[in-house]
């Protein structure tokens, strides 16, 4: 994926998603929590994180609708049988909706930043996580009903790919197409969990 707004609408195909919603019970976790605000004993935190998955299904779906629409928009308006990502950036002006348009760069966007942000911060949550529960459980009570799973990626080399960020925007580029300022934009697609 490159920087180019038009590229990444293309780039980016329409995700196929499990419909299933997932319900994160967050008093399960008081156990956990502490007069001292940590990062994985803080429950605020916690239901941030967990709530934002649905949220991001969402924005999926709503994404792949709007791409399969300039999609066929393009498809209907032009009379080549060209690769999207062919395209020049007039040849989308011209035979895609802009208002269309513009919503799915945006969308796409928010996204690409949000999965992004999810991914990595599950991936700190699944490696950190079980350090703190084990502070807060007493281990001879649970020695005969289980353990407390820990996730260790370090010898996955692969999982170097899936954590590491996508490429920023052509902020500038994203301001003449979206009509607002760089630095509006940069807030806008900002990450959710600093680091």
């Amino acid at each position: 994926m490159n920087n180019d707004p038009y590229k990444r609408i293309f780039a980016v195909p329409s995700i196929l998603l499990n419909e299933e919603n997932f319900k994160f019970e967050y008093h399960e976790l008081v156990f956990i929590s502490a007069i001292q605000k940590k990062k994985w004993s803080n429950i605020p935190y916690l239901r941030t994180l967990f709530s934002n998955y649905p949220s991001l299904l969402s924005m999926w779906q709503m994404r792949n609708n709007l791409n399969d629409k300039i999609r066929s928009q393009i498809f209907e308006a032009s009379n080549q049988n060209t690769a999207y990502i062919d395209l020049s950036d007039k040849q989308i002006q011209e035979l895609a909706n802009q208002s269309d348009l513009a919503c799915l760069i945006d969308i796409t966007e928010h996204v690409i930043r949000l999965t992004d942000d999810l991914i990595v911060e599950f991936h700190n949550f699944l490696n950190e996580f079980p350090e703190v529960a084990k502070k807060k459980i007493n281990l001879k009570l649970i020695k005969n009903y289980g353990i407390i799973l820990k996730y260790d990626s370090s010898d996955n080399k692969n999982i170097e790919l899936i954590l590491k960020e996508s490429p920023l925007p052509d902020y500038e580029k994203l301001s003449f197409i979206l009509g607002r300022s760089e630095s509006e934009l940069m807030a806008r697609y900002s990450p959710l969990f600093r680091k």
